[in-house]
């Protein structure tokens, strides 16, 4: 029996029997394979064990391949897919049709993505502007409205030159406690620029609010500023 090493098991060496012309292994060599054959048992238990500790904590080695796909599946996705890719062509019709669906099938998502739809009905300004009240509407009772939920209807009070009504947005949304971005302020700076008189004492307002909550407002937003200064003859 030659000695072993870290990496190699050891080795039994045989002699040579003269009288049966044939080499043969000592005796001990069938205590020894009983030995190895135990250890080499005892190693594959617990290399089986080992794995199998791994796949419980995974929680899914065991399952069979179509209950983990069936396990995974998201019923929305298909309609989030939709309105992202309405979004992507600008494709409103398509958008409204997908949220009205997730809805018809018993289905919700989240306020994400029922503010992608908005933002859709925003971009296309006052031809929208019914869609995108009941798409909101929608979110109000249905989830909860964010940041973005607000900015996109003031954004679209904006464009329709609505500032009476993009006022009444941003108040609800810091009464709400949702702290407004500096895209919330723009839209509603250029609605007071848009104003005959310039709307002059709202967009102090607002530019004060800004700087309590030490928002940096963008170089556009003093523009339209100067411009509420001019109109309101100052």
């Amino acid at each position: 029996l030659s000695d072993g090493t870290a990496d190699h098991e050891p080795q039994i060496v045989s002699y040579y029997d003269k009288s049966h012309n044939q080499a043969v292994m000592p005796p001990m060599h069938k205590y020894y394979s009983a030995a190895m054959a135990k250890k080499r048992a005892a190693d594959s238990t617990e290399a089986a064990a080992g794995a199998g500790e791994k796949r419980s904590a995974s929680g899914s080695a065991d399952e069979p391949a179509a209950q983990r796909q069936k396990k995974g599946t998201d019923p929305v996705a298909p309609f989030r897919r939709r309105i992202g890719l309405a979004n992507r062509d600008g494709n409103v019709t398509d958008g409204l049709a997908a949220f009205d669906e997730l809805h018809a099938a018993g289905l919700s998502c989240e306020t994400k993505t029922g503010n992608s739809v908005l933002s859709l009905c925003a971009a296309a300004g006052a031809a929208r502007w019914k869609d995108a009240l009941r798409v909101y509407d929608e979110i109000s009772v249905r989830y909860s409205p964010d940041e973005g939920s607000y900015t996109c209807m003031i954004r679209l009070c904006g464009a329709t030159k609505q500032l009476d009504k993009g006022i009444q947005f941003f108040e609800q949304m810091c009464s709400s406690g949702i702290v407004p971005r500096r895209r919330t302020y723009s839209p509603l700076l250029e609605a007071c620029a848009e104003q005959k008189d310039g709307a002059l004492q709202r967009a102090l307002m607002l530019l004060a609010d800004a700087k309590v909550r030490d928002i940096e407002l963008y170089e556009g937003d003093f523009a339209a500023l100067v411009r509420s200064c001019t109109g309101a003859g100052s």
